[in-house]
């Protein structure tokens, strides 16, 4: 087994709860860390034998792009999309973190974590 991961993924989004994220939108980063299996790759230096981490930046992006209210339900939908697209997957763990958000604290980033 092997970890393949994409760290640090940066989208503009329009992800929140509340009507003002919808409109104006902010940054948000993804970690995205899956296991497989690495035996043909290093076997056969061969790219169909392990996971494509642009395809997997590239599906996380456009699932990003459709709204949610919650990062959650967002961070759901990437992990079904590269489950069902990408081939040999076996887990993911998906960091998606919020900058800049709407709440009176001073905070940095809010961030959830996800596994499936």
């Amino acid at each position: 087994m092997g970890i393949v991961l994409v760290e640090q993924l940066e989208v503009f989004a329009f992800h929140g709860h509340f009507e003002e994220e919808q409109i104006v939108g902010r940054k948000f980063t993804l970690d995205i860390k899956i296991t497989t299996d690495f035996h043909g790759a290093v076997e056969n230096d061969d790219l169909n034998a392990t996971v494509n981490y642009a395809e997997v930046a590239r599906i996380a992006t456009r699932e990003m792009k459709t709204p949610s209210k919650l990062i959650e339900h967002v961070g759901g939908r990437i992990i079904k999309a590269i489950k069902t697209e990408v081939p040999g997957v076996d887990t993911i763990e998906l960091k998606i973190c919020k900058h800049y958000t709407p709440i009176p604290e001073r905070v940095q980033r809010v961030c959830v974590v996800l596994n499936g």
